[in-house]
């Protein structure tokens, strides 16, 4: 159901955005603030890509969202406040002949397959910025809108790919190196909101409480 549907049908709730990596990481710590405040019942949480969160935002479909970018958000018809950045990595297998590897360069990564998140996530611009500072075409055996699936492709040695390291988790049976290269992408992570959107209030207490909470 569309997000202009879902408020039609209950205008007190907060459509929400959250791309999934974020949402993994930073959303869970917040829950219980929003739970004492009575609030987390009133949010239908839209879970897509940072990249058609945006567009959500844009075309009024969304409230208040998480975002991920490469750089810095500078889009004049957004309130964006950057909360966090976070490093890309290249991540292996642990059975990959680079598992014991701290760095490989950019040339290393030419002819390499790569598993990669589809065109909704910033993921995979990031991977073509890689791409285009190394010269190189990556060679793309398999797109995904699932980092589950991703991660679980990359442990069984099927390609390796690019994960900022807040989607890295002791558990994943993957190895992380850093790319030694300038001018390289960082996941940068921000709080967001159009700007001739005029927030309710319960809409501003969830919004100050993301801002205390992350």
């Amino acid at each position: 159901m569309a997000a202009k549907e879902i408020r039609n049908a209950d205008e007190q709730k907060i459509i929400f955005g959250l791309p999934p990596i974020i949402g993994t990481y930073y959303f869970p710590p917040v829950t219980p603030e929003l739970l004492r405040n009575n609030l987390l019942d009133d949010l239908t949480i839209v879970s897509r890509g940072s990249t058609v969160c945006r567009k959500m935002l844009l075309n009024g479909d969304l409230d208040i969202a998480l975002l991920g970018s490469n750089s810095p958000l500078k889009e004049p018809n957004l309130v964006t406040e950057t909360f966090a950045r976070s490093p890309y990595k290249i991540v292996v297998g642990q059975e990959h002949p680079w598992a014991n590897r701290d760095s490989v360069t950019l040339d290393e990564l030419h002819g390499q397959r790569f598993i990669s998140q589809n065109e909704s996530f910033i993921h995979q611009r990031a991977l073509k910025k890689v791409a285009r500072l190394g010269h190189f075409r990556p060679n793309i055996v398999c797109h995904t809108d699932n980092i589950n699936i991703l991660k679980a492709l990359v442990a069984e040695n099927t390609g390796i790919s690019l994960l900022a390291s807040i989607a890295i988790n002791p558990n994943d049976r993957l190895h992380a190196i850093s790319i030694e290269a300038e001018d390289f992408p960082v996941f940068n992570m921000a709080i967001a909101y159009h700007a001739r959107h005029l927030l309710t209030n319960k809409q501003q207490k969830v919004l100050d409480i993301l801002r205390k909470s992350i």
